[in-house]
């Protein structure tokens, strides 16, 4: 199942950590030493320049935990320049106060993350947490990076033992050493650590590296192709590579693995994605949510839908839904499902909308509060809708237009900007693309059971 990712709270970190107004005048740094991963320890070191006297991990993503992402965190010291300790008092969710005011004076940390996040449970799996197998340690920038409020950029420095490696999304600027551009790209981000194998697949200009561990070796052909083939579809429906931006990256990270006894799923990060399927695509022959290639191709078009094109808790079902709709569509063009499939899901995710609208009385644009409680509304609901606007783009132009040309136009108004698409936008495009009125299927948005 493609389960709900988290991406809504990147927007939500970046309101906390970006918009502050102090901007840092020296560059944080990290240095990440990994000896053995079977170890399940990363030893973290860093010399931070806050500007206020809190420290913090991110505040989103493990609130189900008392101390969040520092529950996982052992033997941190904190020291100033001259190497005297400085106190500090631990807070709920992971927020760290200084005993003395540190502002503009370098501070030295060092603790060690023990990477055993799969043992807890999380609201949408640990392929959003860390993780280690056999060839490779995952984790998010979540678990590993105690930061500040006011990081304006941070290099990353890697010691690793040999033959060891690392792969991640961010600029490299010397041998092992990358920056990462403020604190969504530090902490929002998927690493992989460790031997496992690497890929490189150009589409275009979208480069994308392929991290995946020995499971999945006899089926890296078929996974690079499908990727490349995507990849190619979603640049045709949205007219442009994942990003409009000025600072658009120079890669993408997808990590791909896979455990048995996980129901499957993706979440997208910035600018990498984490996947773990539960069966290798040798052992997958249906298509539907849990399916390698569905996972995959879902995952892929938010690099469209919901980086580029941002959205919040209020159009988090024209996210999902219409990046649903999308992967299946995708899906059914590339030959991994037949059109009786199609229908079928079409049928499958109406009567779960419906069953879902029946106990619950949260409107498309609500139901985003509550995206797990709200699964069905949110991406079934978001699929049915996407379907239904499809089908009135082409009655309305006599078949010469349909949800990409929909798509197409929302992408070159908005994946400009900052701020979210607010749900009158998505309206406004829509009735341009169709030249109709569209105010009765709107109502849907925001009606109430």
């Amino acid at each position: 199942m493609s389960f709900p990712h988290l991406k809504w709270l990147s927007v939500a970190l970046a309101s906390i950590l970006f918009l502050n107004p102090f901007w840092a005048k020296a560059q944080d740094s990290y240095t990440v030493t990994v000896e053995d991963i079977a170890k399940r320890k990363v030893q973290v070191t860093a010399k931070l320049f806050p500007e206020s006297d809190t420290l913090l991990m991110s505040p989103f993503g493990a609130t189900h935990l008392k101390d969040g992402w520092a529950t996982f965190i052992e033997d941190l010291k904190i020291s100033n320049s001259e190497g005297e300790k400085i106190d500090f008092t631990k807070m709920d969710n992971g927020v760290f106060i200084l005993a003395n005011s540190q502002k503009n004076k370098p501070i030295h940390l060092s603790y060690n993350v023990n990477i055993r996040h799969e043992q807890s449970k999380w609201p949408f799996g640990y392929k959003e947490a860390a993780y280690i197998n056999d060839e490779m340690l995952m984790a998010t920038g979540n678990a590993l990076f105690l930061t500040r409020l006011d990081v304006d950029s941070a290099t990353v420095n890697f010691q690793l033992k040999q033959p060891y490696k690392v792969a991640n999304a961010w600029k490299q600027t010397a041998p092992a050493t990358y920056v990462a551009n403020g604190a969504e790209e530090l902490v929002w981000t998927v690493l992989a650590i460790g031997n496992f194998n690497l890929s490189e697949i150009q589409t275009g200009k979208t480069k994308i590296l392929l991290a995946y561990s020995n499971d999945l070796s006899a089926s890296k052909k078929t996974i690079e192709s499908t990727i490349r083939k995507a990849v190619e579809k979603y640049e045709a429906i949205y007219g442009s590579s994942p990003s409009k931006q000025p600072s658009a990256p120079d890669k993408y990270l997808y990590v791909m693995n896979v455990d048995t006894s996980y129901v499957g799923g993706g979440a997208a990060f910035t600018n990498s994605i984490s996947i773990l399927l539960n069966a290798t695509p040798a052992h997958t022959t249906k298509a539907g949510t849990t399916s390698w290639h569905h996972i995959l191709i879902h995952e892929i078009g938010h690099l469209w839908n919901g980086r580029s094109l941002k959205t919040d808790e209020s159009t988090d079902w024209f996210n999902e839904g219409f990046t649903d709709y999308l992967a299946y569509k995708v899906e059914h063009e590339l030959g991994l499902m037949n059109k009786g499939e199609w229908k079928e899901i079409i049928s499958q995710k109406q009567l779960g909308y419906s069953k879902a609208r029946e106990k619950n009385k949260a409107s498309l644009a609500s139901a985003g509060k509550d995206k797990g409680s709200n699964y069905d509304i949110v991406y079934s609901g978001g699929l049915q809708f996407a379907h239904k606007l499809d089908t009135e783009i082409k009655e309305a132009t006599n078949n010469k237009k349909g949800i990409s040309d929909f798509m197409k136009n929302m992408f070159a108004a908005y994946a400009s900007r900052e701020q979210a698409v607010k749900n009158e936008e998505i309206k406004a495009i829509a009735e341009q693309t169709c030249s109709c009125d569209l105010s009765s299927l709107f109502q849907e948005v925001k009606d109430q059971n």
